[in-house]
């Protein structure tokens, strides 16, 4: 089994994937923040820049499925934006709770560019 770390930042996600592989565990590593200052931009920044980090957020889910995400909805982004995460990495449950069975359900789909697109409650994987 593969475990996937979701982290701020390419040293957090790898302090993390060694952690798990010390331990025995496969892990695999998915950044979401190239750097601190982008980071630290989630938490203080604008609405818009929060969305765009939850369209990178969401592709580097699908990517554990075996999915490229290549462009979500951004009225989809904005509406599974939490507006009171404290951090970016307090928004990934949401996200997995959210995304995981669609993914699951989608993941035959695996190589093919793929848009995000619906709303919350309807969801779906449109081919590009």
């Amino acid at each position: 089994m593969k475990i996937a770390v979701i982290a701020g930042t390419p040293v957090d996600t790898q302090m993390g994937v060694e952690l798990l592989k010390s331990r025995g565990a496969e892990a695999l590593g998915f950044p979401i923040s190239r750097t601190p200052e982008e980071q630290t931009a989630f938490q203080v920044g604008s609405q818009s820049a929060r969305e765009a980090v939850t369209a990178r957020q969401i592709a580097a889910l699908g990517r554990e499925y075996g999915l490229d995400i290549a462009q979500v909805d951004p009225a989809l982004a904005q509406a599974l934006t939490p507006r009171d995460a404290l951090s970016l990495r307090s928004s990934v449950p949401l996200l997995e709770g959210a995304l995981t069975p669609l993914f699951l359900s989608r993941a035959p789909l695996g190589g093919r560019p793929l848009r995000l697109e619906g709303t919350p409650e309807r969801m779906t994987l449109v081919p590009m």
